[in-house]
């Protein structure tokens, strides 16, 4: 590919993001568009636990179990979830266009989050029902654990940093010019080839590495993050499979 050449103006304007923004991102919690799947797998559970509603013959007495009375109050000030702000939404252009892109594969893959999730901390969905006093302590647990990912994730991105680092002492130091001939490539990548939002992660991610910067899309950074959980997860699938 051949080199990308940018207007002074606009490196200028990304070079002035990259000096002044917080040392800590700002992250936008995607792993909430999660949420709905969360939900659904736990109300199927009360569906086929629960007996309250299932037919009886005339002169059977009335019947309920320990799921029946656990669902009365289970799901209670659960519906305020789908009315928590927890995105911003002011966004035009390319950045709403790739925010779009970043909501869509966390619904697309919300399941398969939801099960990692579930397996690692729970075994499965009827423990952590049982577990829980709610579904919001359940939510919360989720959102926790997927925090504590994001952290981890940080932690190694600083570890490959410093380690890039190592070998660019005697080197003269990366200009952030690079950092929008990254932008450049990933616009004009899903603009005009649809790219996967994956790739663009990958990319993303490789690229701010070699550079001993981070990402600097922070909204793509959770993306990155629920990639790594699903390739754990891939990875210990085929560990179990081969044992």
């Amino acid at each position: 590919m051949g080199e990308l050449i940018l207007d002074p103006e606009v490196i200028q304007v990304i070079d002035n993001y990259m000096e002044n923004r917080p040392r800590e991102p700002n992250f936008y919690c995607l792993e909430r568009k999660c949420t709905p799947t969360l939900y659904h797998m736990a109300e199927k559970v009360f569906i086929d636990k629960c007996i309250r509603n299932r037919p009886v013959l005339k002169g059977e007495p009335f019947r309920e179990n320990e799921w029946d009375r656990k669902y009365d109050d289970y799901f209670t000030g659960s519906m305020a979830l789908s009315f928590t702000p927890y995105m911003r939404r002011c966004r035009w252009g390319y950045a709403y266009f790739l925010h779009g892109k970043c909501e869509n594969y966390f619904e697309k893959h919300s399941e398969e989050i939801v099960n990692a999730y579930l397996e690692m901390r729970w075994e499965h969905i009827e423990n952590a029902i049982t577990n829980t006093r709610c579904f919001l302590e359940l939510c919360a647990g989720f959102t926790e654990w997927f925090d504590e990912r994001r952290k981890c994730f940080l932690k190694e991105m600083d570890a490959a940093i410093a380690e890039i680092k190592k070998f660019q002492m005697s080197e003269k130091p990366q200009s952030h010019g690079g950092v929008a001939n990254l932008l450049k490539v990933i616009t004009k990548t899903m603009e005009k080839q649809g790219a996967d939002i994956t790739n663009i992660a990958k990319v993303q991610y490789a690229v701010c590495i070699q550079a001993g910067i981070y990402i600097p899309d922070e909204f793509v950074q959770d993306v990155a993050v629920a990639m790594d959980i699903l390739e754990d997860k891939e990875g210990e699938t085929v560990g179990k499979n081969k044992n």
